[in-house]
């Protein structure tokens, strides 16, 4: 991401740790590579997109039944989303610790056929060393990103757009099973929630909140 973040070591207002109640609006995220055929049962991994006015909040939960670490996140790099988002502050707490930047830079390239090809990140983040696994986004945790909106947008136009597929999220998820298998999940495109529900491959529980 070409502009700047932040990085914010307390809480802000709208986010409540551990909280099963749901303030903004719920976007699943689906497998869309699993070479390694790591379980996905009980995997639940989300956004809540919260409008903040002038500040757009995506906190990424980590809600799984199962061992599943999600490590790093990305948000496509859209001309929209480019335009749409200015800084950005993650909020890191006590337990889950990340900073800008990702390793791997961009999600695994099979995503290409779940939506095209990834342009890009517009922002992306993983977890700090040492110990990355434990400062990464384990189950029952979560990790705020707030953004700016550029002049001219609204928070409502870019949650309307990530729902839509005008850009996406992505996430690294490691730490499945016994053999440290790990997968990759994204928010759909036009026309992928269909393919990736048919295929068996939904990762959310979709339970009321």
């Amino acid at each position: 991401m070409r502009k700047t973040t932040a990085i914010a070591t307390a809480a802000i207002g709208f986010m409540i740790a551990g909280s099963t109640a749901t303030a903004g609006v719920r976007i699943d995220m689906f497998v869309f590579e699993n070479d390694d055929a790591a379980p996905t049962a009980g995997l639940d991994i989300w956004i809540e997109a919260i409008d903040m006015g002038s500040t757009l909040g995506l906190i990424w939960h980590n809600d799984s039944s199962i061992a599943a670490t999600v490590t790093d996140i990305y948000l496509e790099g859209s001309d929209f989303a480019e335009a749409a988002l200015d800084a950005a502050t993650i909020h890191n707490t006590a337990t889950v610790i990340y900073s800008e930047g990702s390793a791997p830079p961009n999600p695994a390239g099979s995503i290409a056929s779940f939506g095209g090809l990834w342009k890009g990140n517009v922002f992306s983040a993983d977890p700090d060393t040492p110990q990355p696994m434990l400062k990464a986004i384990n189950p029952g945790e979560s990790l705020t990103i707030s953004f700016d909106i550029g002049a001219g947008f609204s928070a409502d136009e870019v949650i309307a757009a990530l729902q839509a597929g005008d850009f996406r999220a992505a996430a690294h998820v490691q730490g499945l099973d016994p053999n440290d298998n790990s997968l990759w999940v994204v928010t759909p495109a036009p026309g992928t929630a269909a393919l990736l529900g048919a295929a068996g491959l939904l990762t959310t529980r979709r339970r009321r909140r």
